[in-house]
């Protein structure tokens, strides 16, 4: 026999409408997209106890929803959506909240965060919250800890997406060139994956390895995946991973326009890594 208690609120209406007993996350999403198939939009949604339960009824258009987001990443989404002329219908508090976003390397101490975000007490991408590169972080893999570092470790999808631009055929480093010199002028980031997620955002990840690059235009990604080596390729003074995310794959170029954005690991839930913090990736 059933323990669970519901309640609900009716109104006049006509046309088709569908609920489900609580369901794990993944069910709940399959259970959506059937509806979604079908003609129906989510219209109420309830977490409780790890479970989901919706209302759908009849619908068109875009539907979007997270579960369990930090508030500032619930407020990017949120404008993101406002934007795409899309519109709250309904909203449920989460009580342990997750970062969209998780540390792009393999769980090893040697991992540390060079250049953070403008604001960094210690060492930031300069000091304007509206410069190019204001939300950028600058990963280095520095086992001999002698502040040079060493390519070749494990790029991974930070999350999940769609490749939209990918280059590993690059040989030049263009740090501190000289305009005579036959790699001046070369493009900064280096060899560079950019890979678009479902709201639009695109996650940019350079200075990668020639030749290591192991996703192609088009690929579908899932979070945790290798996508390529780090490198040194670009205008990069030591071996590094530049990361950064912006509203839009057109915004990547250049790096201008980045976002806010907040990772977890395996000690921080909604987390803006800061120099000298220990990074404990979870993303394998």
């Amino acid at each position: 026999m059933s323990t669970e208690a519901y309640a609900g609120v009716w109104r006049p209406g006509s046309g088709e409408q569908r609920f489900n007993r609580p369901l794990p996350l993944d069910e709940f999403k399959a259970v959506d997209k059937t509806y979604f198939d079908k003609g129906l939009r989510l219209v109420d949604l309830e977490i409780a106890d790890g479970k989901y339960t919706g209302v759908w009824r009849p619908g068109s258009g875009a539907q979007w929803w997270w579960q369990g987001l930090c508030l500032d990443d619930f407020k990017t989404e949120d404008k993101l959506y406002f934007n795409q002329g899309l519109r709250l219908v309904t909203l449920e508090f989460h009580s342990n909240p997750k970062g969209i976003y998780k540390l792009p390397f393999d769980d090893d101490p040697a991992w540390k965060l060079a250049n953070g975000n403008w604001d960094d007490p210690k060492a930031g991408h300069g000091t304007d919250p509206n410069g190019a590169q204001a939300f950028s972080f600058d990963f280095k893999h520095d086992f001999n800890n002698d502040n040079i570092g060493e390519e070749g470790q494990n790029v991974r999808a930070a999350r999940s997406g769609i490749v939209v631009f990918a280059i590993d055929s690059l040989s030049c480093n263009t740090w501190n060139l000289k305009p005579e010199d036959p790699c001046y002028g070369a493009r900064g980031e280096g060899n560079l994956v950019v890979i678009q997620h479902a709201d639009g955002t695109a996650a940019t990840y350079a200075h990668l390895k020639q030749n290591k690059v192991f996703v192609k235009k088009d690929d579908s990604v899932k979070v945790g995946q290798v996508i390529a080596l780090s490198g040194n390729t670009g205008n990069s003074s030591t071996p590094h991973l530049h990361f950064d995310v912006h509203p839009s794959f057109t915004d990547w170029d250049h790096w201008t326009n980045t976002i806010r954005i907040l990772f977890q690991d395996k000690n921080h839930a909604c987390w803006i890594p800061r120099v000298g913090d220990a990074l404990a990736s979870n993303n394998s």
